[in-house]
C-alpha cells in the first residue's frame, strides 16, 4: 500500500467506496475464471465462484457502500468520519479472505476461519462504536445485517456443515437479498424522490413503511423456515415477499425515472429482487418447475450483480447540471449484467443448441464488468465530489466534519482568531478579526467552508479546492474573497507554502 503514493496519505484511501467498489468489480469479474482453470489446480469452481461472489464481491460492495452513507448518518453527531487507515485495514482484511478461502485446503481450520471472517468483524465494529456514539438506534440494522454476513462465513467455514450443500447456498443467498432489501428498500426510492423534487413534476412517490416492513418479515420468516427444514413455506413466504416488493417497485413511479438513465438503472435493478424472490420461491415449493441453481441465480447475477453495479456506477459518474450522467461505457456494464442474469435464468427453460447456460451468460456477466472496471478510474483518484452517490449540490460528506467536533477538533489547536459569538469575546483587532467581523459568517459555515479549501491536505488538488469552496461560499451567501480571507492563514498553516496560492 505504500506504494501507492505514500501510504495511506494517498487519494485512493481517503473515501472508503474507492478502493472496495474497485475490489467488489474486479472480483465480479475475476472470480467466474474458476471455470477456465484445470480441475486439478486451483480451487473446486462451482463453490468458488459461489462463495466468492457473494462474499468477495458482495462483501466489498456493502462495507463500500454502509461506510460512504455512515458519514452522512452521523453528521450532526462528531462521528461517522472513516479514516483512511480503516478504509485500508479493511481492504487487507478483504484480501486475506480471499487468500483464506483459496488456500482453504492447506490452512489449519482455526486460521481460515479467522482470515475469513475478519472483514466483517472489522466492519461489524466500527459500524457499531460510530452508530452507538452517534445515538442512532435506528441504523443499528446495518450492524446486525453485518454481523450476519460474518457469521454465515464462520457458519460455511464449519467442518461438517452444510455450506457446499445447495442449502446452504441458498440460506446465504437470500441473507444478501436481505441486504438489498434493506439498503436499496431505502436508496431507490430516497433518489427517486430527490428527482421528482428537482424537476418540479408535482408527482409524490407513493411508498409506505407498512409494505416494505410486511415484505421483510415474509422474507425473514422464509430464512426461519429453512433453517427449521420447512422449505415449502419458506417458498410460500419467498412468494408473498416477492409480490410485495413488486407492488412497492409499482408505486416508486418507474416511469418518470425513464428521463434520467442513472435513476431508471436502480428501478430495473430492484426489478430482479421480487423476480429472484419469486424463482427461489417456486424452486422450494415446487421443484419441478424450475430448479434451484437457476432460481438463485436470478437473485445472485440478478438483483445482486444488477443492484451492485447500479450504486457503484454512480461513484464514476460525471455531474453535469445537477444530474449523474450514464456514460457509454456504465451503461453498456449495467446492459450486460442485465442480459447476462437473464439469459441465465432462461437458458435451462430454452431449447436452444447455441444457449449455453454457463457459458454465454458468464461471458456477458464479464465483459459487463471489465465495462465498469474501464469506467471507473475517475473515481479512484482527484476530487471528491459529494455527497458520492447523489447529484445534490455540493456538500461533501467524505471532507465535511460534523458540527458539534468543530470547537474542540479544529479550532483549539490553531492560532486563528474565533469569529464572534455570544458566548465567545471578541479577539484583540487584526485583519483576521476584521475580515470575520466584516461579514459575520456563522461559525458552523466558516468550519465548513475550511474544510473544503484544504481539500488538498486529502488529495484534492487546488484548483478544484478553489471551486468547491467557490460554490459552497456561494451558497451560504458570501463573497468568494472574503470567505478565502478568513480561511487563508489555515490554508498555510495546513498546506504550507502551496497554501500561498490562495493569494
Amino acid at each position: 500500500m505504500r506504494a501507492l503514493g505514500g501510504g495511506f496519505g494517498h487519494a485512493l484511501w481517503q473515501a472508503p467506496h474507492r478502493p472496495l467498489f474497485f475490489l467488489a468489480g474486479l472480483w465480479a469479474l475475476t472470480a467466474p475464471l474458476a471455470w477456465l482453470l484445470p480441475a486439478d489446480f486451483g480451487p473446486e469452481p462451482v463453490s468458488f465462484h459461489r462463495h466468492e461472489l457473494l462474499f468477495g464481491m458482495g462483501g466489498a460492495a456493502v462495507g463500500g457502500y454502509l461506510l460512504t452513507a455512515l458519514p452522512a448518518w452521523t453528521n450532526r453527531a462528531c462521528r461517522g468520519r472513516v479514516g483512511p487507515r480503516i478504509t485500508g485495514h479493511l481492504c487487507l482484511l478483504w484480501l486475506l479472505a480471499r487468500l483464506s478461502f483459496a488456500l482453504s485446503g492447506h490452512l489449519p481450520f482455526a486460521i481460515h476461519l479467522i482470515g475469513g471472517s475478519a472483514y466483517f468483524v472489522l466492519l461489524a465494529s466500527f459500524l457499531a462504536k460510530s452508530l452507538l456514539q452517534a445515538r442512532l438506534w435506528n441504523r443499528l440494522w446495518t450492524v446486525l445485517v453485518v454481523t450476519a454476513l460474518g457469521t454465515a462465513e464462520a457458519f460455511l467455514a464449519w467442518p461438517g456443515d452444510s455450506g457446499g450443500t445447495i442449502d446452504g447456498s441458498i440460506l446465504v443467498t437470500l441473507l444478501f437479498a436481505l441486504t438489498i432489501s434493506l439498503v436499496g428498500g431505502r436508496a431507490v426510492p430516497a433518489f427517486t424522490r430527490h428527482w421528482l423534487a428537482r424537476t418540479n413534476s408535482g408527482t409524490r412517490l407513493a411508498d409506505t413503511p407498512l409494505l416494505q416492513a410486511a415484505a421483510l418479515v415474509l422474507h425473514l420468516a422464509a430464512l426461519i423456515a429453512l433453517l427449521c427444514g420447512w422449505e415449502r413455506e419458506a417458498g410460500f413466504c419467498l412468494i408473498l415477499s416477492a409480490l410485495l416488493q413488486l407492488v412497492r417497485l409499482a408505486r416508486w413511479r418507474s416511469w418518470h425515472a425513464l428521463r434520467y438513465p442513472a435513476l431508471f438503472i436502480l428501478h430495473l435493478a430492484w426489478l430482479w429482487l421480487p423476480l429472484g424472490l419469486a424463482l427461489t420461491g417456486l424452486a422450494l415449493s415446487a421443484p419441478d418447475i424450475i430448479d434451484r441453481a437457476t432460481a438463485l441465480h436470478g437473485l445472485t447475477m440478478g438483483a445482486m450483480g444488477s443492484m451492485v453495479l447500479a450504486i457503484m456506477a454512480r461513484a464514476a459518474m460525471v455531474r453535469e447540471d445537477g444530474k449523474l450522467r450514464l456514460g457509454l461505457r456504465l451503461a453498456l456494464a449495467f446492459a450486460l449484467v442485465f442480459l447476462s442474469a437473464a439469459l441465465r435464468v432462461l437458458a435451462p427453460m430454452l431449447t436452444l443448441d447455441w444457449l449455453d447456460p454457463t457459458t454465454i451468460p458468464a461471458a456477458a456477466w464479464m465483459l459487463g464488468w471489465l465495462f465498469f472496471l474501464s469506467a471507473y478510474p475517475r473515481a479512484l483518484t482527484g476530487p471528491l465530489e459529494g455527497p458520492v452517490l447523489s447529484a445534490a449540490h455540493l456538500r461533501d460528506h467524505s471532507l465535511e466534519q460534523p458540527r458539534e467536533c468543530a470547537v474542540s477538533e479544529r479550532w483549539k489547536t490553531r492560532n486563528l482568531p474565533m469569529p464572534p459569538m455570544k458566548s465567545i469575546p471578541a479577539p484583540d483587532t487584526n485583519p483576521q478579526t476584521e475580515a470575520i467581523e466584516a461579514i459575520r459568517p456563522s461559525f458552523d459555515d466558516l468550519v465548513e467552508l475550511s474544510d473544503i479549501s484544504l481539500g488538498a491536505a486529502a488529495g484534492t488538488d487546488m484548483p478544484e479546492a478553489l471551486v468547491a469552496l467557490a460554490r459552497r461560499a456561494e451558497s451560504v451567501g458570501w463573497k468568494l474573497e472574503d470567505a478565502k480571507d478568513a480561511i487563508r492563514q489555515l490554508a498555510r498553516e495546513r498546506l504550507g507554502a502551496e497554501g500561498a496560492a490562495y493569494d
